[in-house]
């Protein structure tokens, strides 16, 4: 697969060629309305007080942990975690002069660097598509926060995309070949699943849809359709129709996509009373 297929593939952050790419990306994916809804009502879901110890996964540039930072202030402290040193040097320069309590520590969510039950609660947005071993990392997140507190993940699934499109057969063709490319492509429905399965209680499950009425993966998506391509999924001619349609259709205003994307909370039981 070409570098741009892999574009946005966060656990190459540093050794991609230009690192501050998907720092501009992410800048931009902040601007959106939905993104902003959806990190909204994660902080809400996570429910902060005032005193409370917080630990933002895959923290970026450090917009949430610090935001979650205003929310248990002054007693309380966030930290965001980022595998990425680029992410991290990020964070700590524009949070140097915040007033919250927050601080920036780099680390592998699939072996945080805390003691068990450290955190009042533990937040991950969009990480777990990224890794090769999720179910590790949630684990992970269940261990270091206490009996009580609440375990919160974003993440989208790909097998539930939508694309509005005159040929059904190829759409549902590309769709799928898009979604077996992606690291854990169905991640958004198996969350619920694997925090049970860590011994969580299910306390909500939001779904939260995306709606695109403009094309903007052009880059992308002619990658994803060169690789089909490669592996004889489909012709060259489909990709061409497939393509020029979607420019199409943006040009008279018909174009449309949606991406479901889920937030699942989960809650430590309280340690029994022996």
């Amino acid at each position: 697969m070409s570098h741009s297929h892999q574009l946005w593939d966060f656990r190459q952050v540093d050794q991609s060629l230009d690192p501050y790419q998907y720092v501009s990306y992410l800048d931009g994916l902040r601007t959106q309305q939905q993104i902003q809804l959806i990190k909204e009502q994660s902080y809400r879901l996570l429910a902060p007080e005032q005193g409370h110890q917080l630990l933002d996964i895959g923290c970026g540039t450090g917009e949430d942990a610090d935001a979650l930072a205003r929310l248990v202030a002054p007693s309380g402290k966030v930290i965001g975690l980022d595998s990425s040193v680029t992410m991290i040097a990020q964070a700590r320069k524009r949070w140097a002069g915040s007033v919250s309590p927050v601080e920036f520590s780099e680390g592998d969510c699939t072996q945080l660097p805390f003691a068990d039950s450290s955190f009042d609660g533990c937040r991950a947005e969009r990480v777990l598509q990224h890794l090769d071993d999720p179910a590790r990392a949630i684990g992970e997140m269940v261990r270091v926060t206490r009996p009580g507190g609440r375990v919160l993940i974003i993440d989208i699934d790909h097998g539930m995309r939508a694309l509005d499109m005159a040929n059904r057969e190829l759409t549902r063709r590309v769709l799928a070949f898009l979604s077996e490319h992606r690291r854990n492509s169905w991640i958004g429905r198996q969350v619920p699943g694997l925090m049970r399965r860590h011994g969580l209680d299910l306390l909500s499950i939001v779904p939260m849809v995306r709606c695109f009425t403009t094309f903007e993966e052009r880059e992308a998506m002619q990658d994803l359709l060169a690789a089909a391509q490669r592996e004889e999924v489909i012709s060259q001619q489909e990709a061409s129709e497939f393509f020029s349609e979607l420019e199409q259709r943006e040009r008279d205003g018909l174009f449309f996509q949606a991406k479901v994307m889920f937030i699942v909370v989960g809650q430590k039981p309280q340690a029994s009373a022996h």
